[in-house]
């Protein structure tokens, strides 16, 4: 006996069992709202924090995802394989191996990496901004290239007849991965190696004297005030916390005997540089983000926020609010060795020198990145202006008085 079905029965029935198209579909939106993620998440991690992301965060972020996703594909196949190998009745026909695409995927991901690490981890503009040979002078830079050389030889492992053995390249990967994530505190500050470490990120410090010692004050995103000293071997030792606000702190500084905090609510806080007490706080010190502050000298203190002013707090806690030439909001702010002149610097690059005598402005846009942080020298009377594209501006100070 033979039974049969309409042909409207086995087509109707066919593009129901046809589920390659829908997972497609999933598969494809799944990537893209992964791929989302690294290129919106570190702007929204930033959002209402008073910090602008660093160049290339996004693209930066993408490439490290497209690196662990092709560290786990074939991971992920060589335990599932092993699994199967397990089972009863197993079949011997296996899916479609997607670990040499993945493995070529991880080396572009790893060749884009090993290019920005090449240059100071600044994307390069161009070809010839690559340094090739300085990934061998630096340990991030061997990092990379070991990640690089790795993801090559597990494709060419997934190629072979034992393509189990691209897990020991792959491993090599993670391992170069742990290594860059967590480097070993030394004791170096010209290697940039770790003195301290916090439960939240640092944002800020001065230098103040407390009982007859040098001390550091730095600022902390969940609000403390971590008081440091130097040790004679030559370390930093923790002395206590201070608690400044209940949100990040955006700046601090010292003047007379006095410490001086900004917050990211907008408050402003004063404590003393002798005992460490509370003196004085003001919820609403600034009308929007405090950004940074500085001392002038003799317990007076300057502060930017994003409202586009700059604050003078005489000893008293009151205040003067001059209005910038910014037309973006200001990312910081320093002042020369006699608190006279007042440099202030924005996101779009501008830097903004106030005569406190005379109240004249001086503007320059020395870069088109964002001034990221500003800084006194009064061995050459001048101020320097580092920048989002990481380099280094110089702004002068003249004895007429107006800046160039």
């Amino acid at each position: 006996m033979t039974l049969t079905r309409s042909t409207a029965e086995v087509a109707a029935s066919g593009s129901a069992g046809r589920p390659g198209t829908g997972r497609a579909v999933v598969f494809l939106v799944l990537v893209a709202l992964a791929a989302l993620v690294p290129l919106l998440g570190p702007s929204l991690a930033l959002h209402g924090t008073g910090e602008a992301a660093a160049p290339g965060v996004g693209g930066i972020a993408l490439l490290r995802g497209v690196l662990f996703a092709a560290l786990c594909v074939p991971l992920g196949e060589l335990s599932v394989d092993r699994l199967a190998r397990r089972l009863p009745d197993t079949p011997v026909e296996r899916p479609h191996s997607w670990a040499v695409f993945a493995a070529v995927a991880g080396f572009a991901a790893a060749l884009g990496l090993a290019s920005v690490v090449s240059t100071g981890n600044l994307v390069p503009r161009a070809l010839a901004d690559v340094d090739v040979g300085g990934l061998y002078r630096s340990w991030d830079g061997r990092l990379a290239l070991l990640e690089v050389n790795a993801f090559l030889l597990a494709a060419v492992s997934a190629r072979s007849r034992r393509p189990a053995t691209q897990v020991w390249p792959l491993a090599a990967v993670a391992v170069a991965e742990a290594l860059r994530a967590h480097p070993a505190p030394e004791h170096d500050a010209l290697a940039g190696s770790a003195l301290t470490q916090h439960r939240s990120p640092l944002n800020c410090g001065v230098t103040f004297s407390y009982d007859g010692r040098a001390h550091v004050l730095v600022g902390a995103y969940t609000g403390e005030g971590i008081v440091l000293r130097p040790t004679t071997d030559g370390r930093l030792e923790h002395v206590r916390d201070l608690r400044l606000h209940d949100n990040a702190v955006k700046g601090v500084a010292a003047s007379g005997d006095m410490l001086f905090s900004v917050c990211a609510d907008g408050s402003a806080a004063w404590h003393s540089a002798t005992t460490l007490q509370t003196l004085k706080v003001l919820p609403n010190a600034h009308d929007r983000i405090a950004n940074g502050c500085v001392g002038l000298g003799g317990g007076r203190f300057a502060s930017v926020s994003r409202d586009l002013t700059l604050r003078v707090w005489e000893p008293d806690f009151t205040v003067t609010v001059l209005k910038t030439p910014h037309t973006h909001s200001i990312k910081c702010v320093s002042s020369d060795d006699t608190g006279r002149f007042v440099a202030t610097g924005a996101y779009d690059g501008h830097v903004a020198v106030h005569d406190l005598r005379t109240g004249a402005w001086h503007t320059t846009r020395p870069t088109a990145s964002g001034v990221s942080s500003l800084a006194y020298d009064a061995a050459r009377r001048l101020f320097l202006a580092s920048s989002y594209d990481g380099r280094v501006h110089e702004i002068a100070v003249e004895a007429a008085g107006e800046p160039r």
